[in-house]
């Protein structure tokens, strides 16, 4: 076995060292920090609809979970008879949650007019008790009826309605109907409001 001079050992020994670093060494960006896990961490959006005016729970309502940074990222349940919907394995961002229910006006959380509230997923945030309210449709009927107490056929009944948008008053017309044979109209799913 021929001999090494001091220099060559020196070399051996180095590049021995640099493999052992680059064997026992992980680099840091291998390992997920904890805000890297906080971020891929699954969130959970829960709660229950509600009758805005009676308070009860509201079943077979589809409610609908939007990402607003992304909104083609969208999932829909139907409630239960209790009102209760879950959404599940949610990434942390904000999402904006609609309701929809067959005689009550489409909402979104705590809206107001054209506003509403995003929900914020996080370890910071509760979001598994939120409470969206659905406000009913509204009907306007009654009876016409000529000087001598008997019903009009067939007349034209017009529907206005207050309108206050933009911080103005203002007077609206909704429709018109026409009375059926008994004198009867009816003027269906309206929004609450003053007619």
């Amino acid at each position: 076995m021929p001999k090494l001079g001091p220099s060559i050992w020196f070399g051996i020994v180095n590049f021995a060292l640099i493999l052992v670093c680059a064997c026992t060494c992980v680099p840091s960006q291998a390992r997920p920090s904890n805000q890297e896990s906080a971020a891929n961490a699954k969130f959970k959006i829960a709660g229950t609809v509600v009758n805005s005016v009676t308070g009860a729970p509201l079943g077979k309502a589809r409610i609908t979970l939007t990402d607003t940074a992304n909104r083609a990222n969208m999932l829909s349940v139907i409630t239960g008879d209790d009102g209760h919907f879950e959404f599940y394995s949610l990434y942390r961002t904000k999402y904006s949650l609609q309701g929809a229910k067959r005689g009550f006006i489409s909402a979104a959380y705590e809206q107001h007019e054209q506003f509403s509230t995003a929900i914020v997923t996080g370890p910071d945030f509760n979001t598994e008790n939120l409470v969206l309210r659905l406000t009913p449709l509204a009907f306007v009927s009654g009876k016409v009826i000529d000087e001598s107490g008997e019903p009009v056929r067939k007349a034209r009944v017009w529907l206005y309605a207050e309108n206050h948008q933009g911080g103005m008053k203002r007077i609206e017309r909704r429709g018109a109907e026409l009375t059926d044979d008994e004198g009867y109209y009816e003027f269906a799913t309206l929004a609450p409001g003053n007619y």
